[in-house]
């Protein structure tokens, strides 16, 4: 009782404070505000579910159905138009079109030119952040492979010759400018065209890419659909929680084809039911006032007998029908009233109500066997004249007569339902309870005839199977080539960009203009939609006239997108043409202010007249990182912080001078040292300095006890946690020396022994299989996958070991000239007595072959 007492009590502080929005005075304004956004991303989201229910339609009746070659053009053609950027365009197109038109209508209600011009600005500048976000997402994303690939559907072989080179030349240039699981796999798999190639190598290369590419788009979902949740439940299916497996292969594969069945059931009922049932609250109210029955797992309608009419119900219908509501006494007093009076009327009087009963039982009679107004005919704008008969019968029999038939009634509808003819020959399904059909349960078919007829399809056994390979693809290049020489410089400039963001509190919607010194280039864009996890930055270019209005830049129709990286990339080309040295670039940013105003009444604008502020951006990269713990203190035990110390009269405490702390013991290495004191001068702002000889003598808190007092414990387990923490300490300082005496032995050229660390001789040292899959190369920077050849290399005497893979260890010898070296080494782990596995001797074996 008290959790619903409590429930009941939020319950009514949310309705009243719903009641305050509703009532507020900006609520319609914001409303309407809202509801112009949305518009824009409902034309998107209705396109979507338009082709979901496309492919609903696909999968459910099959190749065989007289519809299926006009849905699957349907089906590829909302596909290409949403991966060529087309969709996008029109979203955006709507963004803009609420700029000039949309919002006139606001006027009328409190959006004119009495509304606070900060909440002209958020309009703008939520209708910048849905745009340039609609265009990262439905235009930006769509130019990249593999998705750029559908561009070449229903192209001439010469611009598909043209397009499938280009590919080709990117994908030689930089594997990682194409994805590796789709369009790489393409272009290993087809050659190269040229212009002279022979007519017929063309043609059969563009139709086997083309057929391919439009079978994709004719069942690929953009949306969560049937298609995708068919494909997906194996993988759903066998997936762990814990560490217990949910299902195995076999089982998940039928769980999928159940999966499939269901959903063509659920299909199937959602096509029939507005045309063979009532509306659901319909038939949910007659179901609550007869009941239902239980049969099977179903639950069906329960029938009642129609009760026939007599002489007495017809007289007692006409003298109760003006009575109206009674209570139930009153109501047996006035029927014990008629049936005496009834019980006086002569035959003659009697025969007129019983002409009357014989007549409303034949129309009960012609009702009972006549379904209810099914849902397509009630909502239909003009009534069918079948619809239109039943519901004038309805009508002469009055509501309770339709009320006590209606079960029966709904009855015939259940059954037009169960015996329509779309389960048997539309769908796949064999019956309304969702049974399969047998012709298409196959029981003799061995399974190496399946997989023979398999062989040459994509339905095969992938070649690789282990998650962590798979998760090792490289990362594709969006923004910017992976090989481009200026590709750190510019991922520089966007994380410096990103930081100037954060520190200034600029927020997408900002002007911003971009100009340097050293070329005449300048940029003039709004902030849009920016993120973390891939670092981006969208902007969305315009320009300022010479009045200071702010106009967006068109190109076909559509406002000019583009990213920071695009933007920062065609300054640095700028750099081969000028004397500045690269390190010494700076890019300039200019944060401009801007009013939104009505322009002729219905057009929010933009007019910007002075600059606010600016900052530079340069190459320079300042990273700080906070100082990790040198070891994990024992449980209890964390760092002590220092507090600001104040003085007597300010504390109001008792005040005593404190002991001299002894001096602390510095450790040798220069490089703990410069730890220490980068420590210290964090906290100078806060804390007084401590000399490192002897702390001077300061007023300090009386209740605070000194570093050098010692501290009764209050338990053994305090106590024991204590001296573990001393040890740890020690044992620390201990560490620090020793790896400071290493290295400056190592530095001088002093003999040291050997340690697992460091190496006298830089080069190759061994050979191995990879233990896991987290040891990345020194060469390409790529990770080496788990039982994969590697090879140790040293390549400075002060830190330990790097790996690399088989196939790098030739040009990271050739670019440091060690070449002697890592042929002895070489002949060392070629031999059979060397302890290295078959495979590294194999492959050490190879690359011998390779400097001779």
């Amino acid at each position: 009782m008290d959790a619903d007492t409590n429930y009941a009590a939020k319950n009514s502080v949310r309705k009243r404070l719903i009641c305050e929005e509703l009532s507020s005075p900006d609520f319609h304004k914001n409303v309407y505000v809202i509801d112009s956004l949305l518009q824009p991303f409902e034309l998107g989201i209705n396109y979507c579910f338009a082709r979901t229910a496309i492919l609903h339609e696909l999968t459910a009746l099959g190749s065989d159905h007289p519809r299926h070659n006009d849905l699957l053009q349907q089906s590829r053609g909302k596909f290409l138009h949403v991966v060529r950027g087309d969709l996008g365009r029109d979203v955006i197109q709507g963004f803009m079109q609420n700029l000039k038109y949309k919002l006139h209508d606001a006027i009328e209600i409190g959006l004119g030119g009495d509304v606070e011009a900060s909440y002209l600005q958020n309009v703008f500048s939520l209708i910048i952040v849905c745009s340039t976000d609609s265009w990262r997402r439905l235009i930006y994303v769509f130019d990249q492979p593999p998705f750029s690939l559908f561009r070449t559907v229903g192209v001439s072989t010469e611009d598909f010759v043209e397009a499938w080179s280009g590919l080709h030349d990117k994908f030689q240039s930089c594997t990682s400018c194409v994805d590796p699981t789709f369009t790489a796999v393409l272009l290993k798999a087809f050659p190269r065209l040229f212009s002279d190639s022979s007519q017929g190598e063309q043609e059969a290369v563009q139709k086997q890419v083309q057929d391919l590419l439009l079978d994709i788009s004719g069942w690929c979902p953009l949306t969560s659909d049937l298609c995708e949740i068919r494909n997906g439940n194996i993988q759903w299916l066998t997936s762990r929680r814990g560490n217990t497996h949910l299902k195995g292969t076999e089982t998940s594969i039928e769980e999928s084809l159940w999966q499939q069945l269901i959903n063509t059931h659920e299909w199937a009922q959602h096509v029939l039911e507005p045309d063979t049932m009532p509306t659901r609250l319909t038939a949910s109210s007659i179901r609550k006032m007869v009941g239902t029955k239980s049969s099977n797992q179903f639950t069906k309608s329960v029938g009642k007998d129609a009760v026939t009419l007599a002489r007495w119900n017809i007289f007692q219908k006409h003298k109760l029908q003006e009575q109206g509501l009674v209570d139930p006494l009153t109501y047996k007093k006035r029927v014990k009233e008629l049936s005496h009076e009834w019980a006086q009327l002569s035959e003659t009087e009697k025969e007129a109500f019983k002409l009357q009963a014989a007549h409303e039982q034949s129309l009960r009679e012609k009702l009972a066997v006549t379904p209810l107004i099914t849902k397509a005919q009630k909502q239909s704008a003009s009534m069918p004249d079948s619809a239109t008969a039943i519901k004038g019968l309805e009508e002469q029999i009055g509501r309770k007569g339709c009320k006590l038939l209606s079960s029966r009634r709904l009855c015939l509808n259940e059954a037009l339902h169960r015996e329509s003819g779309v389960w048997q020959s539309e769908t796949r399904l064999d019956d309304s309870d969702g049974a399969f059909k047998a012709d298409l349960i196959d029981l003799t078919t061995s399974d190496e005839v399946v997989q023979h007829f398999l062989q040459d399809t994509i339905l095969q056994q992938p070649t690789c199977t282990d998650a962590s390979q798979l998760c090792q693809l490289p990362d594709q290049c969006l923004e910017i080539c992976g090989s481009n020489p200026q590709a750190q410089s510019i991922k520089t400039l966007v994380q410096n960009f990103q930081d100037a963001l954060k520190k200034y509190k600029l927020l997408p919607g900002a002007l911003l203009s971009f100009h340097t010194d050293f070329c005449h280039r300048t940029a003039t864009c709004f902030l849009g939609v920016t993120l973390q996890k891939p670092k981006m930055q969208t902007l969305m270019y315009a320009e300022i006239n010479n009045a200071g209005r702010v106009n967006f830049i068109y190109k076909d129709g559509v406002p000019v997108f583009g990213t920071t990286a695009e933007l920062f990339a065609l300054f640095l080309q700028d750099l081969s043409s000028s004397v500045a040295p690269e390190q010494d670039i700076c890019l300039k940013v200019d944060v401009c202010e801007y009013n939104v105003t009505w322009v002729d009444g219905h057009q929010l604008v933009a007019s910007s007249d002075s600059v606010s502020g600016s900052f530079d951006i340069s190459l320079d990269r300042t990273v700080h990182r906070k100082r990790k713990l040198p070891g994990k203190l024992p449980f209890g035990f964390k760092l002590r912080k220092n507090k600001k110390r104040l003085k007597g009269k300010e504390s109001g405490k008792k005040i005593r001078s404190s002991k001299k702390i002894k001096q602390a013991a510095q450790p040798d290495s220069q490089q703990s040292q410069d730890l220490i004191n980068n420590s210290s001068d964090e906290n100078n702002s806060n804390t007084d300095s401590v000399s490192g000889s002897a702390a001077s003598d300061a007023d300090v808190e009386a209740d605070v006890p000194l570093e050098s007092e010692p501290i009764d414990p209050i338990s053994d387990v305090v106590a024991h946690e204590g001296q573990a923490c001393r040890t740890l300490q020690s044992e620390i300082q201990e560490s620090v020396q020793a790896r400071a005496e290493v290295g400056e032995a190592y530095a001088s050229g002093k003999a040291m022994p050997k340690t697992t660390f460091f190496s006298r001789e830089l080069g190759l040292d061994g050979g191995g299989l990879a233990a896991s899959g987290r040891s990345m190369c020194l060469q390409c920077k790529a990770v080496i996958r788990k039982g994969e050849v590697r090879f140790s290399w040293y390549w400075n005497q002060l830190r330990p070991h790097a790996w690399l893979h088989s196939h790098c260890l030739v040009p990271i010898t050739e670019s440091t000239g060690l070449k002697e070296r890592t042929v002895t080494k070489l002949m060392e782990l070629s031999q059979e007595s060397s302890d290295c596995p078959a495979t590294v001797r194999e492959k050490a074996t190879s690359i011998l072959k390779v400097y001779s």
